[in-house]
């Protein structure tokens, strides 16, 4: 697993080499203002996908994909089985997480960078807040429907899941747990995505 979300400056990489200037309208433009170390937004699961297709032929092979929702709940809980990563308290979320009191409620309504607050135990950070994460699942609102282990989601359907919260929403919204989802092509200016790496 990436220890942090794709950055602006990686995804600008991927513009330029992928000749994808069609991905610099103006609402990405404004989300994605505040530095190349910052965590990419405006990015809908379709361009996440070409991002990783872009860097697959560009290192050759097939080793990056999005994570399933388990894969990417089991490495945002990192063994926890708390209601966070770090604990139970939320009076704890500002020191691991940007979200809606540290950022949006001070009037920093935007992405910040990567990897400035604390790591979850497993040394990944911003799992909770920043910017809600797409993983690779379809999305099925009843996980009885899925195996118990290493679940991958349904084989088709109409919604893609994001996970993990944002700067612009409220503690309980940063759980491993909370799921959200919408359609593929959906872009926000609170919504990027992390890679994983396989063997």
């Amino acid at each position: 697993m990436s220890i942090h979300e794709v950055t602006l400056g990686q995804f600008k990489k991927f513009i330029a080499g992928a000749g994808r200037n069609d991905l610099l309208a103006d609402e990405f433009i404004e989300c994605n203002c505040h530095g190349n170390n910052a965590a990419v937004s405006w990015v809908s699961w379709k361009d996440a996908q070409s991002f990783i297709i872009w860097l697959n032929r560009k290192e050759g092979g097939n080793h990056y994909r999005l994570p399933t929702e388990a894969e990417w709940e089991y490495a945002a809980r990192a063994g926890s089985t708390t209601k966070y990563s770090w604990g139970n308290s939320e009076s704890q979320a500002g020191n691991y997480a940007w979200y809606h009191k540290n950022a949006c409620d001070v009037g920093n309504k935007y992405p910040h960078s990567v990897g400035r607050k604390k790591s979850n135990s497993w040394g990944l950070y911003d799992m909770h807040g920043n910017v809600w994460e797409w993983v690779e699942d379809w999305y099925d609102g009843c996980y009885s429907n899925t195996p118990a282990s290493d679940p991958k989601g349904p084989s088709s359907g109409k919604l893609r899941v994001f996970r993990g919260g944002s700067w612009y929403y409220f503690v309980e919204l940063l759980r491993p747990a909370y799921r959200f989802y919408y359609l593929p092509d959906f872009r926000s200016f609170d919504l990027g995505f992390r890679i994983l790496r396989t063997p």
